[in-house]
C-alpha cells in the first residue's frame, strides 16, 4: 500500500475512536448512560461508516483520489475490517449486529481471494448502518445519495469463477460478477461462464456503486462448418452377421462395424455375384463403402472344418524307428557292460556282432509293438525268451535304470519316459524268475571269513 493510502486509512480509522470519546464525555456528566447517549453514538457510527464505504470503494476501483493507481483490494478490506473493530463496542444495544460483525470477520478471513473479502465485510457494514439508522434522532445526518450507475465497455480478456477481466483502453479491469447479475449475450440470457473463452468479444459492464448488476456482450457467430463428404474406404475382416440390409464385420484390428447395405450394392461371393442373405458368418470379407453405406462386398465362404488330426502315438513321440534304434543301441551297449544287470548271463561270453545286431532288431520291434509303432514283433514272449535265465529283481531294476537313462539321453520327454517304464514294469512278472519255496526263506550262505 502506498504512503498516501496508509495516511488515508489512518485518518479514517481515527474517526470512530473520536466518536466514542465524545460519547464517553457526555456520559461522564451522568453515571447512568441514557438512551439519548446511545443514539448519539449510533448516529456517529452510521455517518462514519458511510465515509468508510466511499473511501473503500475508491481504493477498490482505483477511482476518486486513487485514480491511475493500482486497485487496492487489501487496503479496502483492512479499512473495512478496522472500522468494524472500532464500531463493535459502540453497538451495545445491538447484540445481533455485534454477532454479525464477528461472523463476517471470520468468514472474510476464510475467503481465499482478497478481492472478495471486502465484499463480505461490505455486506455487514450495510447491515449495521441499516440497524442504527438514526431516523428518530433530532440531528439526522444527510441521507447518502443512491449508488450511481456506471457503465464500462471493453473487450473480454478472460474469466473464471465469477470474475471477468476486461480490457478497457488497453488496461485490464477486474469485475467480480455476483450470481444476481444478469448476463446477456447477443440479446439473449446466458451464463457468465459462456464468456470465459470469448476473448475479444465486446462487453459492457453495468454497475451500481461497486456491485455489477448486468453484463451485456456481443459475440460474433461462428460460421457453421459443413462436415466433409464421406470418402471411399475399404475394410477387410470377418463377417459377424448379414441380414435385412445390414452387414456387421469384425476388422483385422478387432473393431466391430455395422454397415447399411442398399439394394444396389454389388455383392460377390467367391468371385460370383450373390445376395446379402448368402453371405455367411465367419466369411472373409472386403467391404468398400462411403461412410457407413456399402458400395461393394467381396466375400469368401468359410472353409469347411477339417477333421481333427490323429493324436501321436507313443512310438511317434519317441522319435519313430530312427530314434528308438538309438535308444536301443545305448541301452544294449550300457546294460551289456553293467555287472549289476549280468546281461549275457555269462561273464565270460563275448557275443558276436551278428548276435548283438539281431538282439537290437528284436528289441526295436518289441518297443514298436508296445508303443503303437508299425514294426511287428514276431519273437518269443518275454516269459519264454527269459526262461531259465534266473533273472533277479535287482538285475531287472538295474536293466530298467539303464533303459531309462538311454531314453533321457535321446530326448524322450518325462511323460513318455514314464509311459515306457510303466510298460517295462508290466513285464517284470514274466522276466524275473520266481524263487522256489525252499529258497524264499533260506538264509544266504556266508562267505568264508564273514561273522554272524
Amino acid at each position: 500500500m502506498s504512503l498516501f493510502r496508509r495516511r488515508a486509512l489512518s485518518a479514517l480509522m481515527l474517526c470512530l475512536p473520536v466518536a466514542a470519546f465524545t460519547a464517553g464525555a457526555v456520559r461522564a456528566a451522568d453515571d447512568s448512560p441514557s438512551a439519548t447517549d446511545a443514539k448519539t453514538e449510533e448516529a456517529l457510527v452510521y455517518k462514519t461508516l458511510r465515509e468508510v464505504i466511499n473511501e473503500g470503494a475508491d481504493m477498490y476501483n482505483a477511482q476518486g483520489r486513487y485514480k491511475n493507481m493500482e486497485r487496492d483490494y487489501a487496503g479496502c478490506y483492512h479499512l473495512y475490517e478496522g472500522a468494524l473493530m472500532v464500531a463493535r463496542p459502540l453497538l451495545g444495544r445491538h447484540a445481533d449486529l455485534q454477532k454479525a460483525i464477528d461472523d463476517a470477520m471470520a468468514s472474510a478471513r476464510d475467503t481465499p481471494l482478497m478481492e472478495k473479502r471486502a465484499f463480505v465485510l461490505r455486506e455487514v457494514i450495510d447491515k449495521i448502518r441499516e440497524g442504527v439508522n438514526p431516523k428518530a434522532v433530532a440531528v439526522v445526518p444527510p441521507t447518502p445519495p443512491p449508488a450511481k450507475e456506471t457503465t464500462t465497455t471493453g473487450k473480454v480478456d478472460k474469466g473464471e469463477k465469477g470474475k471477468l477481466i476486461v480490457l478497457v483502453d488497453g488496461q485490464s479491469m477486474i469485475f467480480m460478477v455476483p450470481d444476481t447479475a444478469r448476463v446477456v449475450i447477443n440479446g439473449k440470457g446466458a451464463k457468465l461462464e459462456d464468456l470465459y473463452l470469448e476473448r475479444g468479444a465486446t462487453v459492457t459492464i453495468i454497475s451500481k456503486g461497486d456491485v455489477v448488476t448486468k453484463v451485456e456482450a456481443q459475440v460474433e457467430a461462428k460460421p457453421l462448418v459443413s462436415p466433409p463428404p464421406p470418402v471411399k474406404e475399404t475394410m477387410t475382416g470377418k463377417v459377424i452377421s448379414a441380414e435385412k440390409g445390414k452387414l456387421s464385420v469384425m476388422s483385422a484390428q478387432g473393431k466391430e462395424r455395422t454397415y447399411a447395405v442398399p439394394e444396389d450394392a454389388k455383392i460377390f461371393i467367391d468371385d460370383k455375384e450373390g445376395k446379402l442373405a448368402d453371405v455367411k458368418p465367419d466369411s472373409a470379407v472386403t467391404v468398400t463403402s462411403k461412410g457407413d453405406t456399402v458400395i461393394k462386398i467381396e466375400a469368401k465362404a468359410p472353409a469347411l472344418p477339417q477333421p481333427p488330426l490323429a493324436a501321436k502315438t507313443l512310438w511317434d513321440r519317441l522319435g519313430g524307428e530312427a530314434n528308438v534304434a538309438k535308444v536301443v543301441d545305448d541301452f544294449v551297449n550300457t546294460a551289456g557292460k553293467d555287472p549289476m544287470v549280468n546281461f549275457w548271463r555269462d561273464p565270460t561270453k563275448v557275443p558276436s556282432k551278428v548276435e548283438i545286431a539281431d538282439l537290437k532288431t528284436r528289441l526295436v520291434e518289441f518297443v514298436s509293438s508296445a508303443t503303437g509303432g508299425p514294426l511287428k514283433y514276431e519273437g518269443k514272449s518275454m516269459k519264454e525268451a527269459h526262461k531259465g535265465m534266473k533273472i533277479t529283481e535287482e538285475e531287472f531294476d538295474a536293466a530298467a535304470k539303464d533303459l531309462k537313462d538311454a531314453l533321457v539321453k535321446n530326448g524322450a520327454k518325462a511323460d513318455d519316459v514314464a509311459a515306457v517304464m510303466k510298460a517295462v514294469d508290466g513285464t517284470r512278472k514274466d522276466i524275473v524268475a520266481e524263487k522256489k519255496p525252499e529258497e524264499k526263506d533260506k538264509p544266504e550262505e556266508k562267505k568264508p571269513g564273514e561273522k554272524d
